[in-house]
């Protein structure tokens, strides 16, 4: 190779072993942090509108102008003072509000303050009941549940099963009651019933 230096010339790689040997273990080390702000947290009692820069913001959308436009004509109709308007605005929040599209109810109620004084719940402790109890609460006379409604008498069939001829006699009853009705007559004794 003609013209060229020895230092440039390509050589070929040789082999050696697959993984690289090394005389110092690699040790891995983190950059250095910079210096962390502390957390803050906001407080109720910190000036937030400086903290967040939002004077300006403050001054053009919330605070109302104190000073009246001395280009406004006087007239007549014109809305009350401005110590009478601010202590509309102090006591009550319709001026927040009268955008809004819907109903705005105003009216002054009493529920917070009759929620507030009604007196705590008596807690009264669960107990087992006694045997008597227990006994009375599921027992059932056959005349029926006592008090509880005297106009009708205790249904004695929704309880103990009908027979068949019972249920045939019934029946018949009750046919004949219809046929006495639609004739005008006064019922009377079936035949074969005692």
């Amino acid at each position: 190779m003609d013209g060229v230096d020895p230092p440039h010339e390509l050589v070929n790689a040789l082999a050696g072993p697959s993984s690289i040997t090394q005389d110092a273990p690699l040790i891995f080390l983190p950059p250095p942090m910079a210096p962390s702000q502390p957390q803050s947290f906001l407080a109720s009692t910190q000036d937030l509108l400086a903290r967040f820069r939002l004077h300006a913001a403050y001054d053009k959308h919330v605070r109302v102008s104190l000073d009246p436009s001395p280009s406004a004509p006087t007239q007549p109709n014109l809305p009350p003072p401005p110590d009478q308007d601010e202590k509309k605005k102090k006591n009550s929040y319709r001026h927040l509000i009268k955008s809004l599209p819907g109903k705005h109810s105003m009216k002054k109620d009493d529920y917070l303050v009759t929620i507030m004084q009604v007196p705590p719940k008596q807690h009264i402790p669960i107990v087992q009941f006694d045997v008597k109890t227990q006994k009375e609460a599921f027992a059932v006379s056959a005349e029926g549940l006592k008090g509880v409604c005297a106009i009708s008498p205790w249904n004695a069939g929704a309880l103990i099963i009908e027979s068949a001829q019972a249920r045939e006699d019934r029946k018949k009853r009750k046919e004949f009651k219809k046929l006495t009705r639609a004739q005008g007559l006064t019922p009377g004794p079936l035949p074969g019933t005692p």
